[in-house]
This record gives structure tokens, sequence and C-alpha cells, in this order.
């Protein structure tokens, strides 16, 4: 019985989206396709088949306040009108973002304790803030929960403002992977996010960490999608990102089918050295006196040379 050996033959995908062949969500830049025929494929006497990132780029191009988490709903009774808010997308400080919601509500006055980083609101007009405000998790607000105040009656708000933003970039594929994000969702790999605005985030696969692969599966296609921590796509606003896959087939194969270049050249009688002590033989035959004759022919002063 013959010994055998696992082999692993590695391709690598360099994924830029330059390249996508559809933009689901335009300057976004966070769900795209790509076009890999043969992406990953079945092949012989393969026993298993891993997919990964070796590395990757992702700028720290998206926003604390986006189009996710903008809104506020609050009702004036004064006025007898629901008045609907919308902070412009950025990354503010909590006093910037209270100067916001100031400038846009003019009777009301939004403050922060520096203590406790706790937001405050007060307005001379009687008032009710409801829950689908998406900006509720920024401002410290308890999820379905209906605020408001009569008329001069301070209201601090129960946690303090959230700005830390995106901790996590997950990133999905169409691969059948077993991990799961906190949702039960599938995700290919996550990413902390880590880098400060407008700089970089880079992660190289130092642990060569991958997914197995069903050995049926194949795709001549690749689908990514990149979210936040809770499923919210990222706006990466039209700056680029970069990625690197790679696709490992694992396979047994018997000794007699590896061999080096020195297997091989043991193999034959004929070593290089041999090779060069092959005399060789003269034929009489000098390729510059074969064009100068023909010159002469043509010049029609044919000369007989010895």
């Amino acid at each position: 019985m013959s010994n055998s050996s696992t082999c692993v033959d590695v391709l690598y995908y360099n994924i830029d989206p330059k390249n996508a062949s559809e933009k689901y969500n335009g300057s976004m830049m966070s769900k795209m396709r790509f076009e890999f025929p043969c992406f990953i494929s079945r092949k012989e006497h393969v026993s298993q088949v891993r997919v990964g990132v070796d590395h990757a780029l992702f700028p720290v191009s998206f926003y604390t306040i986006n189009a996710t988490n903008c809104h506020l709903h609050i009702r004036d009774y004064y006025l007898g009108e629901h008045l609907y808010i919308e902070v412009p997308h950025g990354n503010y400080t909590a006093s910037q973002l209270c100067q916001v919601f100031n400038d846009k509500l003019p009777v009301f006055t939004f403050s922060v304790n520096a203590i406790n980083g706790k937001i405050s609101i007060v307005s001379s007009h009687e008032w009710k803030m409801f829950p689908d405000s998406t900006i509720y998790p920024i401002i410290g607000a308890q999820e379905d929960f209906e605020y408001g105040e009569e008329p001069g009656s301070v209201l601090e708000l129960p946690y303090p403002v959230n700005l830390m933003g995106v901790n996590k970039l997950l990133i999905h594929t169409n691969l059948p992977c077993k991990n799961r994000d906190s949702n039960g969702q599938p995700f290919f790999f996550n990413i902390i996010s880590d880098g400060v605005p407008f700089s970089q985030i880079v992660y190289d696969n130092a642990t060569n960490d991958s997914c197995l692969m069903p050995l049926d599966f194949s795709a001549d296609h690749l689908e990514i999608m990149i979210t936040d921590e809770h499923g919210n796509f990222i706006d990466f606003n039209n700056i680029p990102w970069y990625m690197t896959l790679f696709v490992e087939y694992h396979s047994e194969r018997p000794d007699e089918w590896i061999y080096s270049l020195s297997d091989v050249l043991r193999n034959y009688e004929t070593t290089i050295e041999e090779i060069k002590e092959i005399p060789v033989h003269n034929h009489g035959y000098n390729l510059r006196n074969k064009k100068r004759q023909r010159k002469e022919e043509e010049d029609g002063e044919t000369k007989t040379t010895g």
C-alpha cells in the first residue's frame, strides 16, 4: 500500500469595488457582486475546501450619525404640530449634537451634563418625544418609551449620550459559512472598527482563519455585504475598500504523484552535467557565410569561397 501526503493548492482573489458587476447600494459601497468564473469548483481527490480573507483595508469614511440613526420626532402641543428633525450626517461631540437640536428647535434647549454625559431637554412649550425617533440610542433615550414635559420643566434622559459609532464591520457573503452574529444571521468574518475618523482599518490574517465549505458547493460569483454590529449597511461615502480572499483546496495524493524538480532530474539517466558533456557535431553549416553568399548571388557577383 502506497503512502499519501496532504497537498494544499491556494488561489488568491483581489476584490476591488471598481470591478464589481453590481453595486446594489451605490455610493455606500457596502453591497456588491463580483463575477469570478469557477470561484469555487468541485475537484477530484479534494478532502477540504476552505475560504478566508488574507488581508483587507477599509477606510473609516462612515459617520457616527448616518441615515440609520439621524431622525428625531417631537410634538409641540402649543403649535399643534409634529416636528420631524433630521440631523446632518457626520461625526459629532455631545455639545455639537445639542447645538444642532437647539438650532432646529428654537423653543427647545438641549444640553449635556459634563459629569454624567446625559442630555437634558427643556422647552417653553408642552412637548412629547416619540420612540420612532431613530436617534434614540444616540441621545440616551430608552427604547420604546415616550418622553414629554410641561412648559419649563427639565427632562434628563436616562442614559449617557452614545457617540461610539460603528464598533464592528461584519462581512457577509453568498458562501455557506457557519459563523453567526448576535441576531443569528450568518457572516463570513468581522473586523473591529478601531480607527479614528478618516483613517484606515487594516486587517491581516496572521492566524490563517478560514471557513470550511461543503464539498458539493460551487460558485461562479461572489456577493459581499458589509454591515455594522446591528445589521445596518455601512455607508463608505464613495471611498473604496480592498480585500484579498484565498481559496484552499486540500487533497490527499499518493507520494509517487508528488515530485520536486530535483526528484525529476534524479529520475532521468541524463543529468545536467551529463548534458553539458554531450559533444556538438559540426554539420558544416555557417549561417554568416550563408547570408553573405545569398547577398552576392542577388548582386550578380557570386564568388566561390574555398
